[in-house]
């Protein structure tokens, strides 16, 4: 019995993990987009603008 929740645990872990890691991988690739809108130096343009 508790063998079979610590595989669970460590499946279900697993692909809490990649789904996170996924998600991670969009916001850097839109990220990166965004920055391409405002040529090379857009992210420190825009935290200057702060």
């Amino acid at each position: 019995m508790i063998t079979t929740l610590v595989i669970v645990g460590v499946v279900g872990s697993t692909v809490l993990y990649i789904a996170a890691m996924k998600l991670v991988a969009k916001a850097i690739e839109a990220d990166e987009r965004a920055d391409s809108d405002f040529g090379y130096y857009g992210r420190y343009n825009r935290l200057d603008s702060f």
